[in-house]
């Protein structure tokens, strides 16, 4: 199953990839729906829903991803509890990683401030206190780091690995602006 499916992309590939597999797509935007539907994925593959509150069954599904949606999710953690109670082997999160932003010092700044436990009060100062930001090309979006889910994953995937996927040095927590973790038994 794909979080946050969108117009059902990646859906389409699996399902090409993977025929004889049951491939989801789960999408709250009924614009987007109805693009995947005209793109040719039928309403049985990409389905109204909310990653908040998953209509399925716990470990309906094998595998359950989401690539760039958390950040848009202001309780990011109930998703991601969403996302492991529904999936039996696995998830995959691809998404950002904020502390990896940025210059070098911006970058090193905003570990500091994680580090010693502000970040909560200065993303609400720099947000004015609204917690969340705008932007033309991504709309609304909250503060989000990819590491902030392992310890929701953990609880029922205890392997976790984690890959960039763009150019970063070998700590990705620092240095990589977008991370995927993927986590299964």
């Amino acid at each position: 199953m794909d979080v946050g499916a969108g117009t059902g992309r990646a859906v389409k590939l699996l399902r090409e990839t993977l025929p004889q597999s049951r491939v989801l797509g789960v999408e709250p935007v009924s614009e987007l729906r109805l693009q995947g539907h005209a793109n040719g994925l039928s309403t049985d593959a990409l389905v109204e829903g909310d990653a908040l509150n998953l209509s399925f069954r716990d470990e309906e599904f094998d595998w359950v991803i989401e690539t760039g949606v958390l950040h848009h999710i202001r309780d990011f953690r109930k998703a991601v509890r969403e996302m492991c109670r529904v999936a039996r082997v696995g998830v995959m999160i691809s998404d950002a990683n904020n502390i990896g932003q940025g210059s070098a010092t911006a970058r090193a700044i905003k570990y500091a401030v994680k580090s010693i436990g502000l970040w909560p009060a200065v993303n609400f100062v720099q947000t004015r206190g609204k917690n969340y930001k705008y932007s033309e090309g991504d709309g609304v979006f909250y503060s989000f780091c990819v590491f902030d889910c392992i310890d929701i994953v953990r609880k029922k995937f205890p392997t976790i690995h984690f890959m960039n996927t763009e150019t970063s040095s070998p700590s990705l927590y620092r240095t990589a602006g977008q991370v995927m973790l993927l986590a299964h038994r």
